[in-house]
């Protein structure tokens, strides 16, 4: 599902975007990628606390996921 959030974000349907990430999350909780992916569909909503949340799960999750530290670094930069 995390591949279809993908989809739904890059169309600009971020409510089903976020579903889907939040699904995927409900089969596999450390999956790094929807983790971030997750985070960034909140900072585009403006859900910057969540959105940190999100990425830095992603990073503990996988501590070598470049995208998760330069996503969290655009979030405090913004």
């Amino acid at each position: 599902c995390n591949n279809l959030g993908v989809i739904y974000k890059d169309r600009d349907n971020l409510d089903k975007a976020v579903e889907c990430y939040q699904t995927a999350l409900s089969i596999k909780p450390n999956f790094s990628q929807s983790l971030n992916n997750l985070g960034v569909v909140y900072t585009v909503q403006g859900k910057m606390d969540a959105a940190a949340s999100m990425i830095e799960k992603a990073i503990m999750a996988n501590p070598s996921y470049a995208e998760a530290y330069n996503n969290l670094g655009v979030l405090h930069r913004d």
